[in-house]
């Protein structure tokens, strides 16, 4: 009897601890730049542009439109500078695993637009930055330093 009462036990217990809740990733199905590395310099020069275009897709349904932004740093304009800079954009896609209300895994992807201005040592002059997320987040731009002309 009591062997009987402990298969049922079991036989109740066991698919209820195997039954999770599946979650949602909110990540890019499809994405694409221009160029197509994602990553532009430009220079040196005293008057540049350099211009990285993205398109991605999002799973999920918390941007239903995608994510379409570009990143674009000018030098020189719109008269040239006394001196020569680099111009640089870059998208990144950051991936980041979080869990649910259940401790279940899923996944946000974010793309990070980067604008940068370098000197001819390499140095960075100027900095700015985007995120924008297959969750619908979005951090404000941040940036430091100053264009220079």
């Amino acid at each position: 009897m009591k062997l009987l009462f402990l298969l049922v036990v079991v036989a109740w217990v066991v698919p209820l601890s195997a039954q999770t809740t599946t979650s949602n990733d909110m990540i890019f199905s499809s994405r694409q730049c221009d160029p197509v590395s994602c990553v532009e310099t430009a220079g040196p020069s005293t008057q540049t542009e350099s211009l990285v275009s993205f398109n991605g897709v999002c799973t999920g349904t918390q941007v239903p439109e995608g994510i379409n932004d570009y990143i674009l740093v000018e030098i020189g304009e719109p008269n040239a500078c006394n001196a020569a800079y680099f111009a640089h954009s870059e998208v990144d896609i950051i991936r980041t695993e979080l869990l649910d209300d259940c401790d279940d895994p899923y996944y946000v992807d974010t793309a990070r637009f980067t604008g940068e201005v370098w000197n001819l040592a390499g140095g960075v002059v100027y900095h700015g930055e985007e995120d924008l997320g297959c969750d619908g987040g979005e951090s404000s731009p941040t940036a430091f330093g100053e264009k220079p002309c």
